[in-house]
């Protein structure tokens, strides 16, 4: 232990009066006192704090000088006017639209010809779904043999009334995503213009459960905020109620 005082407050014949191990506390406490003042003076300005934690103590930030831009997204960087979209490939475009101006537009005088580079301006859109059904139509045949009647589905028939990508697509929406069945029945109807009932939604959903892993206790919670939960007997409604 230095025989210095470690602070201009204690002289320096108390402090050489002072037993060894009142020394180290009061050198520790010191030590302590100095790194919580240090903490507490401590801002948004000073450290990497954010400017929510400064106290009201702490003087005001300086305000920002105006750079003379408007806010947001500036001109020119991707997502704004001027900077758009990279074109896709020729081989992904399904449809190509020739624009030619008829007449010229100084004099009317007619134009023919083309345009060795053209401006192109890509527009992606979805595909209006249609719904495939599929009619099996089983005949039962009579044998000529032994008048014995036959009739067989073919393997590869769902035994439902669903294929396996609408039983799917019902499964990922309700029991990955966390929709309700009612939500659900809309979804499908505005998007892929199938009749669904919510029956039939909770019977794919029972049909899926050893397809999709069980959500967990934490995975709804954390969807807790963005799903809204219908009102009903113990929190659920037969209509609105997630996958279990």
């Amino acid at each position: 232990m230095s025989d210095l005082s470690p602070s201009p407050d204690i002289s320096a014949d108390d402090w050489a009066a002072t037993p060894a191990t009142v020394r180290v506390v009061v050198a520790d406490l010191l030590e302590r006192v100095a790194r919580l003042e240090e903490r507490a003076n401590k801002t948004s300005r000073t450290s990497s704090k954010p400017p929510s934690s400064d106290p009201p103590s702490a003087p005001p930030r300086p305000a920002r000088r105006p750079s003379g831009r408007a806010s947001g997204g500036q001109p020119g960087q991707p997502g704004q006017p001027g900077h758009g979209r990279v074109p896709l490939p020729a081989d992904r475009v399904g449809r190509v639209v020739d624009v030619k101006p008829d007449a010229c537009a100084c004099c009317g005088a007619s134009l023919t010809g083309d345009d060795p580079d053209p401006a192109c301006h890509q527009v992606a859109e979805l595909p209006r779904v249609v719904v495939e059904v599929t009619a099996y139509r089983r005949h039962t045949l009579r044998c000529g043999a032994c008048g014995a009647r036959t009739a067989a589905w073919p393997g590869d028939k769902p035994s439902g009334s669903f294929g396996p990508r609408a039983q799917a697509t019902v499964a990922s929406v309700t029991g990955r995503q966390g929709v309700s069945q009612r939500d659900a029945q809309e979804m499908r109807g505005a998007l892929f213009h199938l009749e669904l009932s919510v029956g039939s939604i909770a019977a794919l959903e029972r049909r899926s459960r050893g397809r999709w892993p069980r959500r967990t206790a934490s995975s709804r919670r954390s969807r807790r905020p963005t799903r809204t939960r219908p009102v009903g007997r113990k929190g659920r409604g037969a209509a609105g109620c997630g996958w279990r």
